[in-house]
């Protein structure tokens, strides 16, 4: 059977599609979360609809454990199942960082929450951003210890390589060299990014030389400089990768890492899947355990409680009226 189907519906369509696919993608960016919360008075439920508002933008909570007996499970399940666990408990075995909170949340709370969820996005995404650099990393374009007279010499040098492995020609070496003339492309004493002014390779791909002693480039010195290739069919992901290769390696402990360890390309890539991430980011991290430390209580072991219910001692509290619950 063949519909017609005007402009305007066509247009209605590609609407809701849009939605629909946006709205999509927006949960799978999301992180999965399970609440470890008795259900008390509808304490977990409330609590899960506010963790909701407050955090709806950024994860999902997908699971609700209101007894003990199923806290291990859904513990265990923690690296393959939800990106992050919260627990109004202070439970042994809860993953690191786990943010323990009241059942009746406040700032302090939701700033431990906001903290690991940023945490936990920042590892995420470097891990993807690491797997889409070593895409772009080969073995024929990994050097150790070469030098050159200066940031031209070493941007022909390394541009040569590229255009013997079939990734530029020679105008595109000639676009790099214009754009280190218009300003130095080293981020910071350790490493240079050399790159051409526009994205016409015939494929992405970084050639790389670590040096043992660093050279002058611009009013740096450097140990390592990576001539980047982009191709357009690549801007999304290198992009990405780029971002976080520059980022992880802004840090001087990185660069000195890489080169006492990075004798070869394996050993390279060894090195890069090891670095944690930037060093400023630990340090944020640091400081968040600092400021708002876990409440020292007694962690409560499985074991014999394992078959009861998760519920807090003593007498029920009193169920608050409505207008005080919303505040």
């Amino acid at each position: 059977m063949r519909v017609r189907v005007n402009e305007h519906e066509i247009a209605c369509l590609a609407m809701h599609l849009g939605a629909h696919l946006e709205a999509q993608a927006a949960r799978r960016d999301r992180l999965s979360c399970t609440l470890v919360c008795p259900e008390h008075y509808e304490l977990a439920t409330t609590l899960r609809e506010r963790l909701t508002a407050e955090f709806g933008q950024y994860l999902v909570v997908d699971r609700l454990v209101t007894r003990l007996e199923d806290v291990p499970e859904a513990v265990a399940a923690a690296g393959t199942g939800p990106d992050l666990v919260i627990s109004t408990l202070d439970l042994e075995g809860l993953p690191d960082g786990a943010p323990v909170i009241r059942p009746l949340p406040g700032r302090r709370d939701f700033d431990r929450i906001r903290d690991e969820i940023t945490r936990v996005t920042r590892r995420r995404a470097q891990q993807s951003d690491h797997r889409s650099l070593l895409d772009f990393l080969e073995p024929t374009l990994f050097f150790r210890d070469v030098t050159a007279e200066d940031e031209t010499a070493m941007i022909r040098i390394l541009g040569g390589h590229l255009i013997d492995a079939g990734v530029m020609d020679a105008a595109q070496v000639e676009s790099v060299l214009e754009r280190e003339r218009l300003s130095s492309t080293a981020f910071s004493d350790g490493i240079a990014v050399p790159h051409a002014m526009t994205m016409a390779a015939n494929r992405s791909a970084i050639a790389l030389v670590v040096n043992s002693e660093p050279m002058a480039w611009g009013d740096k010195h450097v140990n390592v400089i990576a001539l980047i290739a982009f191709s357009p069919n690549d801007r999304k992901t290198f992009w990405a990768a780029f971002e976080e290769f520059t980022e992880v390696l802004g840090e001087r402990s990185a660069i000195q890492r890489l080169v006492r360890q990075a004798t070869d390309y394996p050993a390279f890539v060894r090195e890069i899947r090891a670095l944690p991430g930037p060093l400023r980011a630990r340090g944020r991290e640091t400081r968040r355990r600092t400021e708002h430390p876990v409440r020292q209580t007694r962690r409560i072991p499985y074991g014999e409680r394992a078959v009861r219910p998760l519920s807090p001692p003593g007498p029920a509290p009193r169920r608050r009226p409505a207008a005080c619950r919303a505040a």
